[in-house]
């Protein structure tokens, strides 16, 4: 069953492109407001705000320093000079309350602050500047009206958040439970093996033992007869113990196998990714263990932090194992993801097999890893 994907926060276009129509439609009745004799101060401190708003969405990432310093003053501005404009200039200082208050990751605290400053300095605005009741009556509800749909994306998005994690932990379970599985059937089959090996050369020394006395005889047919016994018994022990040994080869040793497993189950928990296998093997149980630990972490930084693009998984088995995960960055990308634990900790596992592991920063990321055999 297809589950429902996260929602991909907008990227820089969409959002220059939604301030750069905002900026048309509330300049133009701003600067009309400059040429006026009502409030002009008032158009003007709306218009810094309205200026903070399309600079923030200029900025090449979401959040920053300077991101959340022109926040706090479309926030503030526009706040400020609302009830002095009929509510023209309000609207950068609505947009920052709502990406403020709809940010999941941003602690409470702010979001509080956002909505109780935007509430103040729109008290103060309006004792100042004296507007009709139901100018002042409209700002109220309209700041009302944005933190509380700003606050229900906000629990949406956490709640999504949560889900997505909680998945997560299922699927990291489920494998576990696979490994654990799968070494338990290994133990039985080497009991298996064990015992298949005890019968059949317990039974070929003791035909041979027989086949030693009857020649110490001079019964040469019986001994004759006993050599036809062990010889069948050891061509029934040796087929036995070919059948244990395939049976007792581990479930999965075949990397594309492993790959293909993961790539589906990323693409159940919402992610999209194209699949890209070459050539075919067989390697050793510890080695692809690293592959599938290895595409499973950079699978699983994929969803984390470029959520709604596609990864390219490339697989390739013709001299070695290579291994190639390719995702283009987006606007919540971080500037760099090379140095994190989860990275480190699979050079390490690479490493501890003979392999490497390259990372190429830009966009695309790419990760790389490889063990020759």
């Amino acid at each position: 069953m297809t589950r429902p994907r996260a929602t991909a926060p907008p990227g820089r276009g969409v959002r220059l492109g939604v301030a750069g129509v905002g900026a048309v439609l509330v300049g133009g009745g701003l600067i009309g407001r400059l040429a006026s004799d009502r409030m002009p101060a008032a158009a003007a401190v709306a218009l810094i705000g309205l200026v903070a708003w399309v600079v923030r969405a200029a900025l090449p990432v979401r959040r920053s320093a300077a991101a959340d310093v022109l926040l706090g003053i479309m926030i503030v501005c526009g706040s400020a000079a609302a009830a002095g404009t009929d509510l023209v200039g309000y609207a950068p200082a609505l947009v920052g309350v709502s990406v403020v208050v709809s940010d999941g990751d941003r602690p409470r605290a702010p979001s509080v602050g956002a909505v109780l400053g935007s509430a103040v300095l729109l008290a103060l605005g309006t004792v100042l500047s004296r507007p009709p009741l139901v100018t002042a009556v409209a700002a109220v509800a309209a700041l009302a009206l944005v933190s509380l749909a700003s606050l229900n994306r906000r629990r949406t998005v956490q709640a999504e958040t949560a889900r997505r994690a909680a998945l997560e932990q299922l699927v990291v379970a489920e494998q576990e439970r696979g490994r654990v599985a799968a070494l338990e059937e290994r133990a039985r089959l080497a009991r298996d093996l064990h015992d298949v090996l005890a019968h059949s050369l317990g039974g070929l020394v003791v035909q041979l033992g027989a086949l030693e006395a009857e020649l110490d005889a001079g019964r040469h047919d019986a001994a004759a007869e006993r050599a036809r016994g062990a010889r069948e018994l050891a061509t029934t022990g040796l087929g036995d113990a070919r059948r244990a040994v395939a049976a007792l080869r581990v479930q999965g040793s075949d990397a594309a196998v492993v790959v293909r497993d993961l790539v589906a189950r990323h693409r159940d928990l919402g992610g999209d990714a194209i699949l890209d296998l070459q050539g075919t093997s067989t390697a050793e149980p510890d080695v692809v263990e690293v592959v599938r630990m290895a595409c499973l972490e950079l699978l699983t930084n994929a969803r984390r932090h470029a959520p709604g693009v596609t990864t390219t998984v490339t697989l390739d088995q013709d001299d070695g194992i290579r291994l190639i995960v390719t995702t283009p960055r987006t606007a919540a990308s971080p500037t760099s993801r090379g140095g994190g634990h989860g990275l480190r900790g699979l050079r390490e596992r690479v490493e501890s097999v003979g392999g490497t592991v390259r990372v190429t920063e830009g966009d695309p990321f790419t990760v790389t890893v490889e063990v020759l055999q």
